[in-house]
């Protein structure tokens, strides 16, 4: 028996009546179920402001046409399109050959819907397998899939069902005045996710994918609300994770090491996953941008020793102090209102730096909210204290603005995954091992060991000592009202 997963509120039969099928082949009503349950998953990697990675669009999520062909066959298209005439999706139909997809959408009506499980009939999607078949990157991931079992994984779906509902509710009163439209399809968008997280964390599936951008491992875990964590626990014992202070910046340090970026190295493996398909493909050293990067690392090696261990961009890192001594600058310059507290100075300068770091310089769009004239002084700031980071940061830039963010996220997944993972793995085998992209997750007793083994292979790995914090996951639900926290 195959189960799909579809709006609650869909009346099939209404529609099929309303708009006749009978000009496309095949047509079935679970053809359309399989469409929706691949919409449904890959609304999965929707951010918490609703976009996908890539897309400006709202809700807006790509289909591949492969999926689509293999699942309900040729006619795809035309059963897109009828979806399209019945009002249960949108399409956006802009897209450029090589550069941009078609992007898909559920209408309004079902956007914010509860989900519901529909029985399959159909002996052709009985046959294939509807859920996406992600690519798995280089990095090995699969041995993490039996800590996500339902007989070790567990959670409190009760409990944290009733702290859903009061986060819907609260998002809606807290923009009550504003487009109360809008704020509700959201807060019911983001609850009916949340709920189909909960029943994925208690169901025995193949629930985690990996991405090829950053070879980002994507879990429920990963997926689900901060404040649900608390209620989740493995085989009954609470789960600590372990941070990375200024993990961003952290990771970053790998690059400053001319080693890390003989792209030449053929026979190199770790290297070659790295770099793949990024502007510094392997083989292409010769390019312009690959060479100059190398030399320009090689000869600030010349001064601050190799992988820049004497620079005050790496001692600032690791000590964590970077967003202090940008604070500092800026208020030397009058540049925060005068009422400011230091943390809330500490917190606009962090998330409007790495917005920066990141962003497209020379976009309109980038330039008018990340670059804009309340703004710019950070990153003018963070270029007089680090003048070479930020040239080297800008150069990387060059080809592909997003080169840096996709190079710093598979350092990340290499680290973790690749090298703390494996070890903990290695050396202390039948450890459970939870990840949320920078953070390694175990159990409150294993703790301890996990924090030794993942400090030496990050070190190892990075060429720098780690700071590592542990954060309970009931902690996360502190912010809840008393009524609604995990049992202690």
């Amino acid at each position: 028996m195959k189960r799909l997963r579809i709006p609650k509120n869909l009346r099939i039969d209404k529609l099929i009546s309303r708009f006749p099928t009978d000009k496309i082949q095949g047509f079935h009503r679970d053809k359309v179920y399989a469409i929706l349950h691949f919409l449904r998953s890959q609304m999965r990697h929707l951010n918490r402001h609703g976009y996908y990675p890539g897309c400006k669009k709202l809700y807006f999520v790509p289909l591949s046409s492969d999926v689509l062909n293999t699942v309900v066959g040729k006619s795809y298209k035309q059963l897109l399109e009828w979806m399209q005439l019945a009002g249960i999706i949108v399409i956006d139909r802009h897209y450029i050959i090589g550069k941009k997809c078609r992007y898909y959408r559920l209408d309004d009506h079902y956007l914010g819907s509860s989900p519901k499980w529909v029985t399959v009939t159909s002996e052709s999607i009985l046959r294939k397998k509807v859920d996406p078949k992600w690519h798995l990157a280089p990095t090995s991931v699969e041995y993490l899939h039996s800590w996500l079992e339902p007989s070790k994984l567990q959670i409190d779906a009760v409990a944290a069902t009733k702290v859903v509902e009061h986060l819907a509710q609260k998002r809606i009163a807290k923009y009550r005045g504003a487009n109360i439209s809008d704020v509700k399809k959201r807060a019911g968008l983001t609850k009916s996710m949340t709920l189909d997280l909960i029943t994925e964390i208690q169901k025995p599936k193949d629930r985690y994918d990996q991405d090829l951008f950053g070879y980002r491992l994507h879990t429920p875990l990963t997926r689900i609300k901060k404040e649900l964590r608390g209620f989740i626990t493995c085989e009954g014992e609470e789960i600590v994770q372990l941070d990375i202070r200024n993990s961003q910046l952290f990771f970053s340090l790998w690059l400053l090491n001319s080693k890390n970026w003989a792209v030449s190295n053929t026979n190199h493996r770790e290297l070659k996953q790295l770099f793949h398909n990024s502007t510094f493909t392997i083989g292409n050293s010769k390019s312009i941008n690959t060479s100059y990067t190398i030399m320009v690392v090689k000869s600030l090696e010349i001064r601050y020793g190799q992988g820049l261990q004497h620079h005050p961009y790496c001692k600032d890192v690791c000590s964590g102090t970077l967003y202090e001594k940008v604070v500092e600058h800026l208020d030397k310059a009058g540049f925060f209102p005068t009422h400011w507290k230091f943390k809330q100075k500490r917190r606009k300068v962090k998330k409007t730096l790495l917005a920066q770091l990141f962003a497209n310089p020379n976009d309109v769009e980038h330039q008018a909210s990340t670059y804009s004239d309340d703004k710019r002084p950070i990153i003018e700031s963070f270029q007089e204290i680090y003048p070479e980071i930020y040239e080297l940061f800008q150069m990387i830039k060059l080809t592909d603005y997003r080169e840096l963010c996709r190079l710093l996220q598979r350092v990340e997944s290499t680290a973790v995954l690749g090298k703390v993972c494996k070890a903990i793995r290695k050396e202390l085998p039948g450890t459970p091992i939870y990840t949320v992209h920078d953070s390694i997750a175990t159990t409150r007793s294993n703790i301890d060991a996990v924090k030794q083994v993942a400090f030496d292979a990050i070190a190892d790995f990075i060429g720098f000592e780690p700071a590592l914090k542990e954060e309970p996951w009931s902690e996360f639900s502190n912010a809840l009202p008393k009524r609604l926290r995990p049992a202690a």
